[in-house]
């Protein structure tokens, strides 16, 4: 949260700073309200949001055998120290410098608030009990106030007995129409909204100040455009520059009634310099409040099996015997080309002897390359054009489940029938030395596919083959006449999975047996 609060600050601080250097003095005065709106915005969520680049340069991820834990079974931790009846009770302060400070914030918010709700209310009140014109879409409320006019939102609050009695300079309240127009009171209740909320953030003030001078200069530019005569708008603003402001919701004629105001009605434009500050400024500012705030990628880095604290403790040899035992089954299963048949070896329980077995029995226990549990897979259709092909090239041999079939038994598949297919081709010795090959394309239906991926033990990861298992079992539930005849909707058969787990990760991650999990849905 403070590193948020940081970053979100000096963004706001990077893009007022570019606004004041560049562009405050500038006649580009609806580029500025959308470039200072659009700053509050962007330096408020820009720390919530991943950097494109990574901080250091991405490292290959490697997989691991054993996933380690960093604890050892219950029976095997050491006991908990109890402290002597002689020992005074550690103190613990009252109050954390954390809960202090949520405290303060928490107290100071709620003012913020009540000061934010109580202004939107004074406004509500006045509507409610003063007589209202609507005129061409905007409200003027006839108000007692003798003040100058005064605009929020859509409300133009005049006085009654001027208006009523054409006593109202037309410049002023043209200037209040434009404020109504243009809907500049929601630039404000949007910045009394942050400030409220990040009360204790001292730029967001000089954000208001900059945000109601532009209005104060779009609606100028709006009365000089309209009327022409700059001088006597002049003369007519200072003429009420010594009456204050009523509401710091609302929007006023003598807001900010400046030289940099008066200087700005007489300022011409400059196209060229204009287009170059901006350039300037917008991707500076930006860049640099991105480069800041953004939260930075996290690098992958090479997964390395987590070690184990503990001491070696008597009586745990048989941890270190057993996995040498299927390390050797795991050298015997390894043919010439270095693959091994995962269904020969245990994995499951080679991970949970390492995760029980000390650090000295590690550095003694036989090194293996990494083998993870595979991914379960995901079902491969053909095309209409391969079952085609298949059916009337007699180059190609078809076989399904294990079993070769002819060419019209063939066309009595369809494609959703098909799980998983693949070619293999065989290589027969002609005359002399050249070779000759049969190509067979082996196709598996959708019962073997759930028979030899899930039924069966494999070397797949029993829970992911579990939650596997259940998905499918929910789609057959959903459509049963589309998958009558295929396994993979009965309760029997989710039983048979989860049997296939052992019994170790299901307590270690809390596997519920399927009659638990189809009761909680």
């Amino acid at each position: 949260m403070i590193a948020y609060l940081i970053k979100s600050a000096i963004g706001l601080l990077l893009f007022y700073l570019a606004y004041h250097v560049f562009l405050s003095k500038e006649k580009i005065f609806w580029f500025n309200r959308y470039y200072l709106i659009g700053s509050l915005i962007i330096s408020f969520t820009a720390p919530l949001f991943h950097s494109p680049f990574s901080s250091t340069p991405e490292l290959k991820h490697f997989p691991v055998l054993v996933e380690s834990v960093s604890h050892l079974p219950k029976e095997l931790e050491a006991p908990v120290q109890q402290p002597l009846l002689s020992d005074p009770p550690p103190i613990s302060p009252a109050l954390s410098i954390e809960q202090m400070f949520s405290f303060i914030y928490g107290c100071c918010f709620m003012i913020s608030l009540f000061r934010f709700v109580r202004g939107i209310w004074s406004f509500h009140k006045r509507i409610k009990t003063c007589q209202i014109v609507d005129q061409d879409g905007i409200k003027v409320v006839m108000d007692t106030d003798k003040g100058t006019p005064f605009t929020f939102l859509n409300y133009v609050f005049v006085n009654s007995s001027e208006y009523k009695n054409n006593r109202l300079d037309a410049q002023l309240y043209h200037h209040e129409i434009t404020h109504a127009k243009q809907w500049h009171s929601l630039d404000i209740v949007f910045i009394e909204l942050l400030k409220t909320i990040f009360w204790f953030n001292p730029i967001l003030r000089f954000y208001k100040k900059a945000i109601q001078l532009n209005h104060e200069y779009l609606a100028d530019e709006s009365v000089n455009r309209q009327f022409g005569n700059i001088k006597d708008y002049q003369l007519l603003l200072l003429s009420y520059a010594s009456q204050q402001q009523q509401c710091h919701f609302a929007s006023y004629s003598n807001h900010s009634l400046t030289k940099n105001r008066m200087k700005m009605m007489y300022k011409t434009t400059n196209k060229t310099s204009i287009l170059s500050k901006c350039f300037i400024a917008i991707p500076i500012a930006l860049g640099l409040t991105l480069l800041f705030s953004m939260k930075p990628q996290r690098p992958k880095s090479v997964s390395k099996p987590l070690i184990n604290t503990h001491e070696p403790i008597g009586g745990q040899n048989e941890y270190l015997e057993e996995l040498k035992t299927h390390y050797q089954r795991f050298e015997d299963s390894m043919d010439k080309n270095g693959s091994v048949d995962l269904r020969e070896i245990d994995i499951d329980r080679m991970r949970q002897l390492w995760d029980l077995m000390s650090n000295q029995q590690k550095e003694k226990a036989p090194k293996m390359s990494s083998i993870p549990a595979p991914p379960v897979l995901d079902k491969k259709h053909p095309t209409n054009f391969q079952l085609k092909e298949w059916s009337n090239n007699p180059e190609y041999a078809v076989w399904v489940d294990r079993k070769q079939i002819s060419k019209s038994e063939l066309k009595k598949y369809k494609k959703e029938d098909i799980a998983l297919w693949n070619y293999r081709r065989n290589y027969t010795k002609t005359n002399g030395e050249k070779y000759d090959y049969e190509i067979e394309v082996h196709l598996m239906t959708n019962n073997e596919f759930y028979w030899a991926y899930f039924l069966n033990r494999t070397g797949y990861d029993g829970i992911s083959v579990y939650k596997r298992a259940l998905e499918i079992y929910y789609e057959h539930q959903k459509h049963p006449k589309k998958y009558v005849g295929q396994l993979g909707g009965k309760l029997s058969e989710l039983q048979q999975i989860y049997g296939n787990i052992p019994q170790w990760k299901i307590e270690k991650y809390n596997v519920k047996p399927p009659s638990e999990v189809l009761t909680d849905q």
